[in-house]
């Protein structure tokens, strides 16, 4: 796998997302210390994560190049949904402050409801039904 991506994938994804991956390599191997050796990580970096925010760039990158070489495929559709959520949240924080400014500029209610027209626009482009097909 491309250090570059690994970097990217790293920084998408959360303490939560990393512990999914390295569940998946834990159940395939069928205990810690085998998802641990793939990963190439110590048990005790695991062990850990019970206390700390956020897992180390490096860790990341660790289980996320071992979950890719273990599950290509999955992998693929797992950060691709991942990204697209991201998407999703940034473009609601910019919806949120566009109409935060329209409101308080009290400006017209008819370009409120294209805001409200294209908020349903972008809702139905980046809907799980609508990128299947």
């Amino acid at each position: 796998m491309n250090e570059q991506l690994l970097d990217y994938y790293s920084e998408l994804l959360s303490k939560e997302d990393i512990m999914e991956l390295f569940n998946s390599l834990e159940n395939k191997y069928g205990s810690i210390e085998g998802a641990c050796r793939v990963a190439d990580i110590s048990k005790n970096t695991v062990y850990d994560w019970r206390h700390t925010k956020h897992i180390k760039k490096d860790t990341k990158m660790k289980i996320l190049k071992a979950s890719f070489e273990e599950y290509p495929d999955d992998m693929l559709e797992f950060v691709l949904e991942k990204a697209r959520k991201k998407v999703l949240e940034l473009i609601e924080v910019i919806l949120l402050t566009i109409y935060d400014m329209v409101k308080n500029k009290e400006i017209k209610a008819e370009k409120e409801k294209i805001f409200i027209e294209v908020s349903g626009l972008l809702a139905k482009l980046f809907s799980p039904s609508h990128i299947d097909n």
